[in-house]
């Protein structure tokens, strides 16, 4: 215990000894240290040692003094690039070289600490040349043996402790979410991942033998914190901000994804740009997000806001000292200790929260089984009711819709069915022609013996391509008779280019105008196989209408509206119109204009019972002096 409080004052002592240095800012890198001895006017003195990001070379003047005792030239900023000390030996240049640079890759020299040693009878002064392409932190001490050794013990002591805290909190939030499935712990556990990779960093565990390992990492582990932090608090407390904030954080969140991906490639900038733009904001609006959820009186709030403002606050400091306004190069480890903080502090909120969970399952699980209870005795009751008073009329009742809705469903099957089959049948006819002169000529080419390999090859490319075609429309036809198993989102103008693709040849061979005036992008949710059916009833009836009247324009168009949460699907044509006498009567069954019925008079009938009962929507129709117009509402959400 006497050892450890020892230590602790002498690395007390030792963090408030620093001093102003002698200082030379070579912006070109072109000095050499025979320019520098021979003319020591350069150096000046210079008290702020924290230069921030800067892409100079430094050289410092030391004087080391002239006792006799070996001594310690201890930088206080880990992994720097280059760090060169040059010094009178004996007549000679003595030359110490540090940083992961200027290491032979071959020497498996953890580049934790930049010191250099020099024994007793050490030379009074040495120049040292420092250069990094990041933050530059001039600042060092001179130590002696003792005094090295113990500081030195101590600050790796820290380190390690910090780093093991954080890593053993992220752990636990991962068992936290592997149990509950709440993806609020994993984006925490996430976050907390980024913290470990910039501790890891700044300390230099782990990424000690290359440099570029470190930086890496930490703009990884800087990019990964921004991300899921954000994310984190937007779960947590989804309900307590609002819209406007919402939407900013997203952004936050795309930008710091887009600041994830550049870090890989360019960590150095990306942590440059970071520290002056977007950490600074992502940390304001943390602090804003926990602030507003504890306003609104959120049960966790005052834990995680005082945990964030601990990280918040070494974040700053570590910010800070990395753009030069702090000079202590110890300072960089602010952001670890606050982080290491706000996990400690964290885990109170966050193991209150799984409580809470477990306790809102449990609840809703009662309150479920509470209402459905009462519903079964409810239902129990009025069926016993409606079995003593109407059982006998409502079963007569039912079994007569029933009988009478399968039968206008089996003879509209019937109907589509004939439909189908004719249109396969005139989709077919061109390739089954084309497939009777190609075997036609096969057999008399292989009769007379007049053909070639090559020919052979060619034609039975030619008979397969024509199959697959004949395949290929079974297939259409299928894919869009196909009845709907849930609604899902659709493309309305995709369906509507579909349906009048389904009777081309009948279009075509009457030629008439198909107007699709809907909206490329116009998509909505429902059950896209009822409703294209609906739509083809809809425009055949026009289309068979055009057969017993002779006008001089032939056009079927199709347009649409948006109106609140509903969208209007208007088809028209130019075939005249419906009959006053006709129009109330045209949605009843079996009603028909047609000689003969043929399955024919249910088809309008069943197209309002789908828009009207299984869609939830409305279905009118009515003449526009060229014709007749059909006009159909349908929920944009799926009813």
């Amino acid at each position: 215990m006497n050892n450890l409080l020892r230590t602790i004052v002498l690395f007390l002592l030792v963090s408030s000894s620093l001093f102003a240095a002698l200082v030379y800012e070579d912006k070109d890198a072109t000095s050499t240290i025979e320019q520098l001895m021979q003319d020591p006017s350069l150096f000046s003195e210079d008290t702020k040692l924290a230069k921030g990001y800067t892409q100079s070379t430094w050289w410092l003047k030391i004087e080391l003094g002239k006792n006799k005792e070996d001594v310690f030239v201890y930088f206080n900023q880990s992994n720097l690039k280059s760090v060169i000390a040059y010094a009178m030996i004996d007549g000679r240049i003595d030359i110490q070289k540090n940083g992961y640079e200027v290491l032979p890759q071959e020497k498996k020299v953890w580049v934790k600490d930049t010191v250099f040693k020099y024994e007793e009878n050490h030379p009074e002064f040495i120049y040292v040349k420092v250069q990094n392409d990041f933050v530059v932190n001039l600042s060092y001490e001179i130590l002696d043996t003792y005094t090295f050794y113990n500081t030195l013990t101590f600050k790796k002591g820290i380190s390690t402790f910090l780093l093991a805290a954080i890593i053993l909190l992220l752990f636990y939030n991962l068992i936290l979410w592997r149990f509950s499935s709440d993806k609020v712990y994993g984006y925490y556990s996430l976050h907390l991942l980024g913290i470990t990779l910039i501790i890891a960093s700044f300390t230099n565990e782990f990424f000690g033998e290359l440099y570029s390992y470190s930086i890496f990492f930490g703009s990884l582990g800087e990019g990964f914190a921004i991300v899921f932090s954000l994310l984190f608090l937007r779960t947590l407390y989804f309900q307590e901000i609002s819209k406007s904030l919402h939407k900013f954080v997203d952004v936050l969140i795309w930008v710091g994804g887009v600041r994830l991906i550049v870090g890989l490639f360019f960590p150095v900038e990306a942590v440059f740009i970071s520290s002056i733009s977007l950490t600074p904001i992502t940390l304001t609006v943390v602090l804003a997000i926990n602030y507003v959820a504890y306003r609104q009186k959120h049960p966790i709030a005052l834990y995680t806001l005082v945990a964030w403002s601990m990280m918040v606050f070494g974040a700053i400091v570590t910010q800070a000292t990395m753009l030069g306004f702090i000079e202590d190069a110890r300072y960089l480890m602010a952001f670890a200790v606050g982080a290491t903080l706000e996990g400690v502090v964290f885990s109170v909120p966050l193991a209150y929260r799984l409580k809470l969970l477990q306790d809102q399952k449990h609840a809703l699980q009662e309150i479920i089984n509470t209402e459905l209870s009462e519903e079964k005795k409810q239902k129990e009751q009025e069926l016993k009711e409606l079995n003593e008073n109407l059982e006998a009329t409502v079963q007569k009742q039912v079994k007569e819709i029933q009988e009478k809705e399968h039968a206008l469903l089996a003879q509209q099957r019937l109907v589509q069915m004939g439909e189908l089959l004719q249109m396969i049948a005139h989709q077919w006819r061109q390739p089954l022609n084309n497939l009777s002169i190609t075997l036609q000529m096969f057999v008399k080419k292989i009769k007379n013996g007049k053909y070639t390999q090559e020919w052979l090859k060619e034609t039975q490319s030619d008979i397969l391509s024509e199959v697959f075609g004949l395949s290929q429309t079974i297939d259409d036809f299928q894919h869009y008779f196909a009845p709907s198993k849930e609604a899902k989102k659709f493309n309305l103008k995709e369906l509507i280019d579909d349906t009048f693709h389904v009777i081309d040849h009948a279009i075509q061979a009457q030629r008439i105008k198909v107007e699709n005036s809907i909206d490329e992008n116009l998509e909505m949710i429902g059950y896209r196989g009822e409703i294209g059916q609906a739509l083809l009833v809809i425009i055949t009836n026009a289309k068979d209408q055009f057969e017993h009247i002779d006008v001089a324009y032939k056009a079927i168009s199709i347009t649409s509206k948006i109106e609140g949460e509903n969208i209007f699907i208007t088809i028209s044509d130019t075939a005249g119109g419906i009959p006053d006498d006709v129009m109330p009567k045209i949605f009843d069954p079996y009603f028909t204009t047609k000689g003969d019925l043929n399955g024919a008079g249910i088809g309008l009938y069943m197209v309002k019972m789908m828009i009207e009962q299984s869609l939830k929507g409305k279905v009118k129709a009515y003449n526009n002096g060229n014709g007749a117009c059909f006009e159909i509402m349908l929920p944009m959400g799926g009813g």
